[in-house]
């Protein structure tokens, strides 16, 4: 198995977040890469250049959690150049959306994901949900963190979801940070992400009853009491809230083919995603 740590990061008010870890199996692994070596092809891509590309990008996929900075920085500097070689390193409508899991590479964002970073409900939630400055713990989240396409009958949407638990108290949920995003008109590169809304779900499994009443009870005290009455569903604890403006982030593609996806953020920091085809 591979421990991967995963995320993305966007930031407004100073803050930014947010962390998935998630066990990877070594043939599932293998076998994407097989699979991706031979669908490169479909982007204009011959079949040698498609493998090397997709396998340093798998490269850098298991050894971000183990090898030096510099070491990272020099495969990224490598992947991005051939990638831009290849024509790969701009967007593609087709490949855009999908499920995707994420690897904080490098930047900010590597610092603010770490297992050891501080993390609070003001900054998971960009000063939204109350209490700000309640104390969180990132979770491992077992499915995949980013979503883009559509939702709800939104064609753009972006989400991001991350799993936490407040140690003090015993809890756990899900975050959701739910956004649009726009292709940028003049930059075949860039996506435009603003999010406009939080969802924060308590997480009862295994619990039922007794044990469930009392932790739905305790979650309402520590978080349903903090905001909007009409935000509360007080029979499931779900919290839904819109953010006072919209939090943007701006991110341009460094590589798109089939199966992955690398970003660099307006903030510098460089995040690999890896699609997860549904079941």
């Amino acid at each position: 198995m591979f421990a991967v740590a995963t995320g993305l990061s966007v930031s407004t008010y100073g803050k930014s977040y947010e962390l998935r870890v998630k066990a990877v199996p070594r043939k599932c692994y293998k076998a994407r890469v097989f699979r991706a070596k031979h669908v490169t092809k479909s982007a204009g891509v011959s079949n040698a250049q498609g493998a090397k590309l997709t396998e340093q990008l798998g490269e850098l996929w298991t050894k971000n959690s183990k090898q030096e900075p510099e070491d990272l920085e020099k495969l990224v500097q490598e992947i991005e150049d051939l990638s831009k070689e290849l024509g790969t390193n701009k967007i593609v409508p087709e490949l855009n959306d999908g499920k995707f899991e994420a690897s904080a590479i490098s930047g900010r964002l590597k610092k603010v994901t770490a297992m050891d970073a501080g993390l609070t409900m003001g900054g998971l939630t960009f000063n939204t949900v109350a209490p700000q400055d309640l104390k969180l713990a990132y979770r491992p989240l077992n499915s995949p963190p980013l979503f883009k396409g559509e939702r709800e009958g939104v064609p753009n949407a972006y989400t991001l979801t991350s799993s936490f638990s407040v140690p003090d108290k015993g809890l756990a949920g899900f975050c959701e940070m739910v956004g649009t995003y726009e292709l940028d008109k003049e930059n075949p590169q860039r996506m435009h992400v603003a999010f406009t809304e939080v969802l924060i779900t308590p997480d009862f499994e295994g619990m039922s009853g007794q044990q469930r009443e009392a932790a739905l009870a305790s979650w309402l005290e520590v978080l349903g009491e903090q905001n909007q009455p009409n935000a509360v569903d007080r029979s499931t604890g779900r919290i839904k809230l819109s953010l006072a403006k919209p939090a943007p982030a701006t991110l341009d593609l460094l590589v798109m083919v089939p199966g992955w996806q690398m970003t660099r953020s307006n903030f510098g920091s460089v995040a690999l995603l890896r699609e997860t085809k549904s079941a």
